[in-house]
């Protein structure tokens, strides 16, 4: 089928592995899960059987799967709707991301997937389960993910056909920006990125967001400095908030 797909991937995965103890593995993964399905429910809640709130995923159309340190989303067509819809669910995710779990980067492209999963269980309870999603749409996600130098998202090109109107009117809602964006080997390209800070900022909440930011990279590390390549994502990332402050009232 032919999809918009966005895939995300932890930065600093295997240090957070190797380095968190196993209640604050199980935190972290938990509040992940969590982060996905409220960008999936764009911030909408719901109230729990037995009280409290929860993500309100009733009028959801993008599907979510969650495999290790790769989170993909995926729409069930390529309307204009459709495109929206993921555009705001992986910005919200983007975002939560960023200020409260892992610092990921991902791409959103347009192409084709397969998606059938099934699982069965036998009579001594042992399980297959398929959750294969494969295609050109998600390695096309993955290698453009893995190719940037920062925290961040872009929209690659294929999806950004979905029109200069659209587009327009997602920057105009402050979804997103035309930025340089930055590739690793030192190179940068002018693409249409999600903003990975809320429309309402002021200039203390930036200045924050940053700090947040080097806390966010050293969280996993186990008092080791972090290294060269790390550093210059930590850069690149801090440089985007610093072109929000500069921009701050367009």
């Amino acid at each position: 089928m032919e999809t918009y797909l966005a895939y995300f991937d932890i930065l600093g995965f295997k240090e957070f592995i190797f380095n968190a103890d196993s209640s604050t593995r199980s935190t972290l993964m938990n509040h992940l899960i969590r982060d996905s399905q409220m960008a999936l429910s764009r911030g909408k809640t719901a109230e729990r059987p037995g009280g409290g709130l929860m993500p309100d995923l009733s009028d959801c159309n993008i599907h979510c799967l969650h495999i290790s340190d790769s989170i993909i989303f995926w729409t069930n067509d390529i309307s204009t709707e459709m495109f929206k819809e993921l555009v705001e669910s992986s910005g919200h995710f983007l975002r939560q991301c960023m200020q409260i779990t892992f610092p990921v980067r991902g791409c959103i492209v347009k192409g084709e997937i397969e998606y059938e999963p099934f699982s069965f269980k036998n009579k001594k309870e042992s399980q297959f389960q398929n959750s294969s999603l494969y295609g050109k749409a998600l390695t096309d996600a993955y290698l453009k993910a893995e190719s940037q130098d920062w925290v961040g998202c872009f929209i690659d090109r294929s999806a950004a056909s979905a029109g200069d109107e659209v587009l327009t009117e997602l920057i105009y809602e402050k979804q997103i920006v035309y930025y340089p964006v930055p590739f690793k080997g030192g190179s940068s390209s002018y693409e249409y990125a999600l903003r990975t800070i809320n429309k309402t900022i002021n200039d203390v909440f930036l200045k924050n967001l940053a700090k947040s930011a080097e806390l966010m990279f050293n969280r996993h590390m186990d008092g080791k400095p972090l290294g060269a390549d790390v550093l210059r994502k930590l850069t690149n990332t801090v440089k985007f908030y610093d072109y929000f402050r500069a921009n701050i009232d367009k």
